[in-house]
């Protein structure tokens, strides 16, 4: 079970620069700048999703979340605001807004249990690197929106990080106090069957 949050770029940047801005931000936010150089990152790659091509970084590496960069060669990712498949959406409700117009997507998945050096969980680390996201991309006069999972909605800039924050305790404390032992519980009862 992971945070899953997700940055829409929506001027043009180059979709390296954007993944290892995102990268970097992070990593910084975890308190790990060290693992930026030596991120290990696969390569551009076509999903067969309509042209669309992915950077990501390797799994199991050990970094504070695993990082994405959705783009396409030529092109924004969205040309207008993307509401998926369902035909029933007014096009002003953006509660079902899959993906605002953006030139690319960014996106973190970090585990509900993480715990950075500092002893950030995963909520905390995504507002920290959304806030260091949003301060590169204002300096080079880009703007950016983020995606709260939680409320299923998207954000401008760093409006209502408070509300990923909240809500990614709550999700850390249902994780810790119900999850987790249920999880333990069902590897207690495997280790003694076994």
């Amino acid at each position: 079970m992971t945070l899953h949050t997700r940055v829409a770029i929506v001027q043009k940047i180059d979709p390296k620069a954007a993944f290892q801005l995102a990268l970097s931000a992070i990593c910084t936010a975890a308190g790990e700048e060290h693992r930026i150089e030596t991120a290990k990152v696969n390569e551009p790659e076509d999903y067969g999703r309509d042209g669309v091509l992915c950077i990501g970084t390797v799994i199991g590496q050990g970094l504070p979340g695993i990082v994405e960069c959705d783009f396409r060669t030529g092109g924004p990712l969205y040309a207008e605001d993307y509401y998926g498949n369902d035909e029933d959406t007014e096009p002003d409700d953006t509660r079902w807004l899959c993906t605002p117009a953006c030139w690319l997507e960014i996106g973190w998945d970090t585990g509900y249990g993480y715990r950075s050096p500092e002893g950030l969980g995963c909520s905390a680390l995504h507002a920290r690197a959304i806030t260091f996201m949003h301060k590169a991309l204002s300096e080079m006069g880009i703007e950016m929106r983020w995606y709260n999972e939680f409320d299923a909605r998207w954000h401008p800039g760093i409006e209502n990080l408070d509300t990923l924050s909240a809500a990614g305790l709550e999700a850390d404390l249902w994780f810790r106090t119900t999850a987790l032992p249920a999880i333990n519980s069902l590897i207690s009862q495997y280790m003694r069957e076994v």
